[in-house]
Protein backbone atom coordinates (compact mmCIF):
# COMPACT_ATOMS: atom_id res chain seq x y z
CA UNK A 1 0.00 0.00 0.00
CA UNK A 2 2.67 2.56 0.76
CA UNK A 3 3.89 1.92 -2.70
CA UNK A 4 0.48 2.73 -4.22
CA UNK A 5 0.78 5.96 -1.99
CA UNK A 6 4.02 6.86 -3.50
CA UNK A 7 3.09 6.26 -7.11
CA UNK A 8 -0.28 7.73 -6.70
CA UNK A 9 0.07 11.09 -8.29
CA UNK A 10 1.79 9.78 -11.24
CA UNK A 11 -0.59 7.13 -11.62
CA UNK A 12 -2.90 9.73 -11.67
CA UNK A 13 -1.43 11.15 -14.36
CA UNK A 14 -0.54 8.30 -16.42
CA UNK A 15 -3.86 6.71 -16.30
CA UNK A 16 -6.27 8.53 -17.80
CA UNK A 17 -4.54 9.46 -21.24
CA UNK A 18 -4.01 6.11 -21.88
CA UNK A 19 -7.65 5.21 -21.39
CA UNK A 20 -8.39 8.09 -23.08
CA UNK A 21 -5.85 7.36 -26.15
CA UNK A 22 -7.06 3.63 -26.62
CA UNK A 23 -10.46 5.09 -26.62
CA UNK A 24 -9.55 7.13 -29.64
CA UNK A 25 -7.63 4.45 -31.37
CA UNK A 26 -10.13 1.92 -30.83
CA UNK A 27 -13.49 4.27 -31.84
CA UNK A 28 -14.98 2.81 -28.92
CA UNK A 29 -14.62 1.74 -25.48
CA UNK A 30 -11.90 -0.53 -25.01
CA UNK A 31 -12.14 -4.15 -24.19
CA UNK A 32 -10.83 -5.95 -20.49
CA UNK A 33 -7.92 -6.98 -22.23
CA UNK A 34 -7.11 -3.35 -23.16
CA UNK A 35 -8.23 -1.47 -19.96
CA UNK A 36 -6.32 -4.51 -18.00
CA UNK A 37 -3.03 -3.66 -19.96
CA UNK A 38 -3.61 -0.10 -19.50
CA UNK A 39 -3.27 -0.59 -15.99
CA UNK A 40 -0.49 -2.44 -15.90
CA UNK A 41 1.31 0.09 -18.22
CA UNK A 42 0.28 2.83 -15.67
CA UNK A 43 1.23 1.07 -12.77
CA UNK A 44 5.18 0.87 -14.54
CA UNK A 45 4.83 4.03 -16.25
CA UNK A 46 3.98 5.82 -12.25
CA UNK A 47 7.35 4.08 -10.60
CA UNK A 48 9.31 5.37 -13.78
CA UNK A 49 8.19 8.40 -13.91
CA UNK A 50 8.43 8.62 -9.49
CA UNK A 51 11.63 7.08 -9.49
CA UNK A 52 13.50 9.32 -12.43
CA UNK A 53 11.89 12.22 -12.64
CA UNK A 54 9.85 13.30 -8.87
CA UNK A 55 12.47 12.38 -6.92
CA UNK A 56 15.63 14.14 -8.70
CA UNK A 57 13.44 17.00 -9.25
CA UNK A 58 12.34 17.55 -5.32
CA UNK A 59 15.24 16.00 -3.74
CA UNK A 60 18.29 16.35 -6.16
CA UNK A 61 20.73 18.71 -6.53
CA UNK A 62 20.70 22.19 -8.55
CA UNK A 63 17.21 22.85 -7.40
CA UNK A 64 17.81 26.43 -8.54
CA UNK A 65 17.58 25.92 -11.95
CA UNK A 66 14.73 23.33 -12.10
CA UNK A 67 11.80 25.57 -11.83
CA UNK A 68 12.95 27.74 -14.73
CA UNK A 69 13.65 24.44 -17.23
CA UNK A 70 10.09 23.04 -16.38
CA UNK A 71 8.22 26.28 -16.63
CA UNK A 72 9.92 26.78 -20.02
CA UNK A 73 8.78 22.93 -21.10
CA UNK A 74 5.78 23.46 -20.07
CA UNK A 75 5.48 26.81 -21.95
CA UNK A 76 7.01 25.14 -25.02
CA UNK A 77 4.26 21.81 -24.87
CA UNK A 78 1.30 24.53 -24.06
CA UNK A 79 2.34 26.38 -27.55
CA UNK A 80 2.63 23.24 -29.63
CA UNK A 81 -0.78 22.66 -28.04
CA UNK A 82 -2.31 25.48 -29.03
CA UNK A 83 -1.23 25.39 -32.41
CA UNK A 84 -2.17 21.64 -32.92
CA UNK A 85 -5.86 22.99 -32.37
CA UNK A 86 -6.07 26.29 -34.08
CA UNK A 87 -4.75 23.92 -37.35
CA UNK A 88 -7.49 21.24 -36.32
CA UNK A 89 -5.19 18.64 -36.04
CA UNK A 90 -2.33 17.60 -38.15
CA UNK A 91 -2.80 16.81 -41.43
CA UNK A 92 -1.08 14.39 -42.53
CA UNK A 93 -3.11 12.11 -39.95
CA UNK A 94 -5.14 11.04 -41.88
CA UNK A 95 -6.19 10.30 -46.25
CA UNK A 96 -10.07 11.67 -45.06
CA UNK A 97 -9.48 15.13 -42.83
CA UNK A 98 -10.05 14.79 -39.44
CA UNK A 99 -11.43 17.96 -38.70
CA UNK A 100 -14.44 16.90 -41.77
CA UNK A 101 -15.94 14.33 -39.32
CA UNK A 102 -16.51 16.41 -36.14
CA UNK A 103 -18.95 18.57 -37.97
CA UNK A 104 -22.05 17.78 -36.30
CA UNK A 105 -22.83 21.16 -34.56
CA UNK A 106 -22.96 22.89 -37.90
CA UNK A 107 -26.22 21.27 -38.32
CA UNK A 108 -27.29 21.32 -35.13
CA UNK A 109 -26.70 25.71 -35.21
CA UNK A 110 -29.48 25.79 -37.51
CA UNK A 111 -31.73 24.35 -34.67
CA UNK A 112 -30.65 26.92 -32.50
CA UNK A 113 -32.77 29.83 -34.56
CA UNK A 114 -36.26 30.41 -32.99
CA UNK A 115 -39.61 29.54 -34.52
CA UNK A 116 -43.03 30.79 -33.81
CA UNK A 117 -44.57 27.72 -32.53
CA UNK A 118 -46.84 27.49 -29.06
CA UNK A 119 -45.36 24.14 -28.13
CA UNK A 120 -45.09 23.66 -24.73
CA UNK A 121 -42.74 20.59 -24.93
CA UNK A 122 -40.37 20.89 -27.68
CA UNK A 123 -37.50 23.34 -26.79
CA UNK A 124 -36.68 26.26 -29.00
CA UNK A 125 -33.23 24.30 -30.32
CA UNK A 126 -35.37 21.84 -31.82
CA UNK A 127 -36.80 23.84 -34.44
CA UNK A 128 -35.60 25.83 -37.45
CA UNK A 129 -37.54 27.48 -40.58
CA UNK A 130 -37.62 29.47 -43.38
CA UNK A 131 -40.13 31.86 -43.09
CA UNK A 132 -41.15 34.73 -45.50
CA UNK A 133 -45.36 33.70 -45.34
CA UNK A 134 -45.59 31.24 -48.32
CA UNK A 135 -47.29 28.21 -47.95
CA UNK A 136 -45.18 25.72 -45.37
CA UNK A 137 -43.75 22.51 -45.74
CA UNK A 138 -43.68 20.87 -42.40
CA UNK A 139 -41.00 18.59 -41.72
CA UNK A 140 -41.89 16.48 -38.38
CA UNK A 141 -39.66 13.67 -36.35
CA UNK A 142 -36.75 13.04 -34.48
CA UNK A 143 -33.33 14.45 -34.86
CA UNK A 144 -33.32 12.75 -38.59
CA UNK A 145 -35.35 16.14 -39.27
CA UNK A 146 -32.01 18.21 -38.77
CA UNK A 147 -30.27 16.65 -41.75
CA UNK A 148 -33.61 16.29 -44.13
CA UNK A 149 -33.76 19.65 -43.29
CA UNK A 150 -30.56 20.28 -44.66
CA UNK A 151 -31.56 18.22 -47.68
CA UNK A 152 -34.27 19.80 -48.62
CA UNK A 153 -34.67 23.37 -47.55
CA UNK A 154 -33.27 24.48 -50.96
CA UNK A 155 -35.48 22.96 -52.96
CA UNK A 156 -38.56 23.68 -50.62
CA UNK A 157 -37.62 27.12 -51.25
CA UNK A 158 -36.81 27.07 -54.66
CA UNK A 159 -40.19 25.95 -55.30
CA UNK A 160 -41.59 29.26 -53.39
CA UNK A 161 -42.86 27.29 -50.20
CA UNK A 162 -41.46 28.23 -47.03
CA UNK A 163 -40.45 25.55 -44.63
CA UNK A 164 -40.41 24.35 -40.83
CA UNK A 165 -38.97 21.71 -39.58
CA UNK A 166 -39.81 20.63 -35.68
CA UNK A 167 -37.54 17.92 -34.21
CA UNK A 168 -37.28 16.16 -31.08
CA UNK A 169 -34.53 13.67 -30.62
CA UNK A 170 -35.51 10.17 -29.82
CA UNK A 171 -39.38 10.97 -30.47
CA UNK A 172 -40.77 9.96 -33.56
CA UNK A 173 -43.68 11.45 -34.90
CA UNK A 174 -46.11 8.92 -34.26
CA UNK A 175 -49.24 9.53 -32.43
CA UNK A 176 -50.55 8.08 -28.59
CA UNK A 177 -47.13 6.24 -28.47
CA UNK A 178 -44.18 6.86 -25.89
CA UNK A 179 -40.40 5.98 -26.44
CA UNK A 180 -37.89 5.09 -23.77
CA UNK A 181 -35.98 8.10 -22.21
CA UNK A 182 -37.52 10.69 -23.89
CA UNK A 183 -40.65 12.24 -21.37
CA UNK A 184 -42.66 13.75 -22.62
CA UNK A 185 -42.82 11.97 -26.58
CA UNK A 186 -46.83 12.07 -26.29
CA UNK A 187 -47.80 15.53 -25.68
CA UNK A 188 -44.76 16.91 -27.98
CA UNK A 189 -46.74 14.74 -31.26
CA UNK A 190 -50.37 16.16 -29.79
CA UNK A 191 -49.47 19.56 -29.77
CA UNK A 192 -47.94 19.49 -32.88
CA UNK A 193 -50.79 17.53 -34.64
CA UNK A 194 -52.90 20.51 -32.79
CA UNK A 195 -50.59 23.28 -34.71
CA UNK A 196 -51.08 20.84 -37.78
CA UNK A 197 -54.92 21.35 -37.57
CA UNK A 198 -55.19 25.53 -36.82
CA UNK A 199 -52.96 25.43 -39.77
CA UNK A 200 -53.71 23.37 -42.17
CA UNK A 201 -55.05 25.67 -44.46
CA UNK A 202 -51.47 26.66 -44.31
CA UNK A 203 -49.42 23.97 -44.34
CA UNK A 204 -48.89 22.56 -47.83
CA UNK A 205 -47.33 19.10 -46.92
CA UNK A 206 -46.18 17.21 -43.96
CA UNK A 207 -42.84 15.29 -44.33
CA UNK A 208 -42.05 12.58 -41.46
CA UNK A 209 -38.51 11.56 -40.55
CA UNK A 210 -37.31 9.02 -38.45
CA UNK A 211 -34.89 6.45 -37.32
CA UNK A 212 -37.61 4.01 -38.40
CA UNK A 213 -35.33 0.59 -37.98
CA UNK A 214 -35.31 1.26 -34.37
CA UNK A 215 -38.91 2.04 -33.60
CA UNK A 216 -39.88 -0.72 -35.26
CA UNK A 217 -38.28 -3.20 -33.60
CA UNK A 218 -40.69 -5.31 -31.02
CA UNK A 219 -41.54 -3.90 -27.62
CA UNK A 220 -40.26 -0.32 -28.33
CA UNK A 221 -42.82 1.51 -28.72
CA UNK A 222 -45.73 1.62 -25.96
CA UNK A 223 -48.86 3.27 -25.37
CA UNK A 224 -49.81 5.73 -22.41
CA UNK A 225 -50.48 2.37 -20.34
CA UNK A 226 -47.37 0.33 -20.88
CA UNK A 227 -48.58 -1.82 -23.49
CA UNK A 228 -46.46 -2.92 -26.44
CA UNK A 229 -47.61 -1.04 -29.67
CA UNK A 230 -46.50 -2.49 -33.06
CA UNK A 231 -44.86 0.18 -35.40
CA UNK A 232 -47.12 -0.65 -37.97
CA UNK A 233 -50.33 0.16 -36.20
CA UNK A 234 -48.48 3.46 -34.19
CA UNK A 235 -47.93 4.66 -38.65
CA UNK A 236 -51.09 3.80 -39.40
CA UNK A 237 -53.09 5.56 -36.32
CA UNK A 238 -50.78 8.45 -37.55
CA UNK A 239 -51.50 8.10 -40.96
CA UNK A 240 -55.50 8.07 -40.45
CA UNK A 241 -55.23 11.64 -37.93
CA UNK A 242 -52.90 13.28 -40.85
CA UNK A 243 -54.68 12.28 -43.78
CA UNK A 244 -56.67 15.12 -45.10
CA UNK A 245 -52.76 16.70 -45.58
CA UNK A 246 -50.39 16.05 -48.53
CA UNK A 247 -47.84 13.11 -46.46
CA UNK A 248 -44.39 12.12 -47.42
CA UNK A 249 -42.67 9.79 -45.59
CA UNK A 250 -39.11 10.19 -45.68
CA UNK A 251 -37.31 6.76 -45.77
CA UNK A 252 -34.45 6.20 -43.30
CA UNK A 253 -30.92 7.11 -44.42
CA UNK A 254 -29.37 3.59 -44.56
CA UNK A 255 -27.49 2.48 -41.61
CA UNK A 256 -23.72 1.58 -41.96
CA UNK A 257 -22.67 -0.98 -39.97
CA UNK A 258 -19.67 0.57 -38.03
CA UNK A 259 -19.01 3.38 -35.94
CA UNK A 260 -17.63 6.21 -39.27
CA UNK A 261 -14.50 7.11 -36.40
CA UNK A 262 -13.12 3.97 -37.66
CA UNK A 263 -12.88 5.81 -41.22
CA UNK A 264 -10.16 7.46 -39.87
CA UNK A 265 -6.62 6.46 -40.22
CA UNK A 266 -4.85 5.77 -37.74
CA UNK A 267 -1.20 5.27 -36.73
CA UNK A 268 -1.94 2.67 -34.86
CA UNK A 269 -4.69 0.71 -33.81
CA UNK A 270 -5.35 -2.86 -31.71
CA UNK A 271 -7.93 -4.42 -34.06
CA UNK A 272 -8.35 -4.40 -37.92
CA UNK A 273 -9.09 -0.86 -40.04
CA UNK A 274 -12.00 -0.40 -42.00
CA UNK A 275 -10.22 1.68 -44.90
CA UNK A 276 -13.05 1.22 -47.39
CA UNK A 277 -15.88 2.79 -45.10
CA UNK A 278 -18.97 1.00 -47.03
CA UNK A 279 -21.50 -1.45 -45.58
CA UNK A 280 -22.59 -4.25 -47.51
CA UNK A 281 -25.79 -4.12 -48.79
CA UNK A 282 -26.88 -7.11 -47.30
CA UNK A 283 -26.35 -5.49 -43.73
CA UNK A 284 -28.95 -2.85 -44.98
CA UNK A 285 -31.69 -5.07 -45.84
CA UNK A 286 -31.41 -6.88 -43.04
CA UNK A 287 -31.20 -3.83 -40.58
CA UNK A 288 -34.52 -2.16 -42.55
CA UNK A 289 -36.21 -5.23 -43.04
CA UNK A 290 -38.94 -5.16 -40.14
CA UNK A 291 -39.44 -1.45 -40.65
CA UNK A 292 -39.97 -1.90 -44.23
CA UNK A 293 -42.78 -4.36 -44.04
CA UNK A 294 -44.64 -3.18 -41.31
CA UNK A 295 -44.32 0.31 -43.31
CA UNK A 296 -45.50 -1.37 -46.19
CA UNK A 297 -48.57 -2.72 -44.48
CA UNK A 298 -49.61 0.45 -42.81
CA UNK A 299 -49.26 2.58 -46.20
CA UNK A 300 -51.10 0.02 -48.76
CA UNK A 301 -54.45 1.56 -47.85
CA UNK A 302 -53.10 5.24 -48.39
CA UNK A 303 -52.32 5.33 -51.60
CA UNK A 304 -51.73 9.24 -51.91
CA UNK A 305 -49.13 8.91 -48.81
CA UNK A 306 -45.69 8.70 -51.10
CA UNK A 307 -42.34 7.79 -49.90
CA UNK A 308 -39.30 9.48 -50.65
CA UNK A 309 -35.27 7.78 -50.39
CA UNK A 310 -31.66 8.67 -51.32
CA UNK A 311 -30.66 5.23 -51.05
CA UNK A 312 -29.46 5.01 -54.57
CA UNK A 313 -27.41 8.36 -54.37
CA UNK A 314 -25.49 6.08 -51.54
CA UNK A 315 -25.51 2.72 -52.72
CA UNK A 316 -22.23 1.93 -54.81
CA UNK A 317 -22.66 -1.81 -56.39
CA UNK A 318 -24.22 -4.22 -53.20
CA UNK A 319 -22.31 -1.50 -50.86
CA UNK A 320 -23.50 1.74 -49.23
CA UNK A 321 -20.68 3.98 -48.79
CA UNK A 322 -20.23 6.33 -45.90
CA UNK A 323 -17.23 8.15 -47.85
CA UNK A 324 -17.27 9.89 -50.89
CA UNK A 325 -13.95 9.03 -51.45
CA UNK A 326 -12.62 12.73 -49.38
CA UNK A 327 -14.79 12.62 -46.60
CA UNK A 328 -17.00 11.29 -44.34
CA UNK A 329 -20.85 11.42 -45.47
CA UNK A 330 -21.76 10.13 -41.90
CA UNK A 331 -21.77 11.69 -38.25
CA UNK A 332 -22.82 8.42 -36.73
CA UNK A 333 -24.07 5.00 -37.52
CA UNK A 334 -27.67 6.73 -38.76
CA UNK A 335 -27.11 10.23 -39.14
CA UNK A 336 -25.52 12.54 -41.98
CA UNK A 337 -23.05 14.93 -41.26
CA UNK A 338 -23.02 18.21 -43.35
CA UNK A 339 -20.51 16.57 -45.70
CA UNK A 340 -23.25 14.27 -46.59
CA UNK A 341 -26.19 16.54 -46.88
CA UNK A 342 -24.46 18.20 -49.14
CA UNK A 343 -23.45 14.97 -51.53
CA UNK A 344 -26.93 14.19 -51.17
CA UNK A 345 -28.73 17.37 -52.11
CA UNK A 346 -26.46 17.35 -54.75
CA UNK A 347 -27.42 14.75 -56.30
CA UNK A 348 -31.17 14.58 -55.87
CA UNK A 349 -32.99 15.07 -59.47
CA UNK A 350 -35.60 17.75 -59.05
CA UNK A 351 -38.41 16.23 -60.30
CA UNK A 352 -38.27 13.44 -57.25
CA UNK A 353 -40.19 14.95 -54.66
CA UNK A 354 -43.16 16.87 -55.30
CA UNK A 355 -45.22 18.87 -52.96
CA UNK A 356 -47.79 20.24 -54.85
Amino acid sequence: MVFFGLISFPLYLWHWPLLALCQTLESQTPGSFIRLSVLATSIILAWLTFTYIEKPIRHGSKKSIKSPILALSLMIIGCIGCLIWVGNGLEFRSPIKQSQFFTDQKIEQQFQEKCELPLKHIPQTHCAEINTGKPIILIVGDSHVRHWYEILKDKITADNFDVKAISKGGCPFLLDVAVPNVPDCIKTNSEILDYMIENKDNIQAVLMAGEYETYAQYGYLKDKYGKNVEFSRALLNTIGRVENQNLVFLDQIPPISFDPKKCINRPFRFGAINFECRTQSSYVRSALASYKTQRDLALADYKKVSIFNVDSILWEGNYCIATDGNFLLYQDRTHLNPNGVRFIKNKIPAKNLKFN
